[in-house]
């Protein structure tokens, strides 16, 4: 189950109701029998063989312990994450606040093993004789043709409401 308060747990999916619902039992009895929407689970690839639509609680519970299926629900990656999940849950201010800090290494770290070393800058080669200081002024337009509108001197009338 993905979600509410049966989180995490573990339930077999006994007969399908219609599209979007399924009957689910557990073998460990943990969860009473029960009509579950499908999008509150998370659906695996383990089996329980020889389990025919609609069995029983008892039958189920038989054939499941000759295959130890929490044992392989375990090594899902269903079931680790929600494990994570539980972990962090489960954690205090200050184990959040570690757990940070070694994020924020780990990524500096990450960041700058994999960044390319910078080149040596170029050697300048030896300095002539000072070119004369050009005229102020404004500078040439790109395009070429009209020249750019020098500013206007302050102290002249301006316009708008008074």
């Amino acid at each position: 189950m993905n979600y509410g308060a049966d989180y995490g747990k573990l339930v077999v999916i006994v007969d399908m109701v219609d599209i979007g619902r399924v009957l689910i039992d557990s073998p460990d009895k943990s969860i009473p029998r029960c009509i579950y929407p499908l999008r509150r689970l998370s659906l695996t690839k383990i089996k329980v063989e020889k389990v025919h639509r609609g069995c029983r609680t008892g039958t189920l519970i038989k054939k499941s312990k000759g295959k130890d299926i929490t044992a392989e629900f375990k090594k899902t990656p269903v079931s680790i994450k929600m494990e994570k999940y539980k972990i962090k849950k489960n954690l205090t201010d200050f184990e959040r606040f570690k757990a940070m800090v070694l994020r924020k290494q780990r990524s500096y770290q990450k960041g700058h093993l994999n960044a390319k070393p910078k080149k040596a800058p170029a050697k300048a080669a030896p300095a002539k004789a000072a070119a004369p200081a050009k005229a102020a002024g404004p500078p040439p337009s790109p395009k070429g043709g009209k020249k750019p509108k020098e500013p206007k001197a302050e102290g002249g009338k301006k316009k708008g409401k008074k």
